[in-house]
């Protein structure tokens, strides 16, 4: 029988969840602490139009960062969204990565991240894909508080 340990108790009752692709990425030393967004997101834990309404808010809704007239929900965000949509074209060009335009949030970093053309990049695309997440959400911030 093993002895007791603390960390022995602490694995013996904690609730283990399975891992996600995402979360090298995400949780590493390169990483900006900033990455708490990150996690938020890939939680759909951030405020979009969507979340806010699914708490029971009411207001009138509409996408601030494109001309669509429609609310915004995380991959309207952050992969449709045309400032999403050219960063997201933008690097992909130039890191000859292969994406396709009717993806989820998930979808899109998956594919992003498990490239293996772009290998010899990989930390540049990955740390890419963050920038671009985050250069997207600090926008529709601005836009929110100025309108």
């Amino acid at each position: 029988m093993d002895a007791f340990s603390v960390s022995s108790a602490w694995e013996s009752t904690r609730a283990s969840h399975p891992s996600v692709y995402w979360w090298k990425y995400v949780w590493n030393k390169w990483v900006h602490p900033k990455a708490g967004f990150f996690w938020r997101l890939m939680h759909k834990a951030i405020s979009t139009d969507e979340r806010m309404k699914s708490l029971g808010f009411r207001f009138l809704s509409c996408c601030l960062c494109c001309s669509s007239p429609h609310s915004k929900s995380i991959s309207n965000l952050f992969v449709q969204g045309e400032l999403a949509a050219s960063l997201w074209s933008f690097f992909a060009s130039h890191l000859n990565i292969s994406i396709s335009q009717a993806q989820s949030l998930e979808q899109r970093l998956e594919s992003w991240w498990t490239d293996t053309l772009c290998s010899q990049y990989s930390f540049l695309r990955n740390s890419i894909a963050l920038f671009i997440l985050w250069e997207v959400w600090k926008d529709r911030n601005s836009l929110f508080m100025t309108t």
